[in-house]
């Protein structure tokens, strides 16, 4: 009888194992970095989400504070003028002879 394979030599089979072996490790840890890259990319969007968040209710509060309180005041320059619609006399606050204040719209 005439058997023309020749069985594997065991180094062969060793060498084999280990490179299987090692490729299924490299895409294992591949497959690992990819995992926790697609998470911690996730977990930023929600921290930029949240922070976002916590911004505009702070801006809504100082909103809502200072239109509870009738308005701020800031002083008397081109791009703030007195509102016409106001009295005078709640209007404007004379600070000293430099310095004059007139409230304004809190939005």
């Amino acid at each position: 009888m005439y058997h023309t394979e020749n069985p594997p030599s065991p180094a062969y089979t060793l060498k084999l194992v280990v490179s299987l072996s090692c490729l299924f490790w490299l895409a294992l840890i591949f497959l690992s970095s990819l995992w926790n890259t697609w998470k911690n990319e996730e977990q930023h969007l929600a921290a930029l989400l949240q922070t976002g968040r916590s911004f505009f209710q702070q801006i809504e509060n100082t909103r809502e504070w200072n239109a509870s309180h009738g308005g701020v005041y800031a002083p008397v320059k081109g791009d703030t003028l007195p509102n016409p619609y106001l009295q005078p006399a709640l209007r404007d606050i004379q600070v000293n002879s430099d310095l004059l204040l007139t409230k304004i719209n809190p939005a």
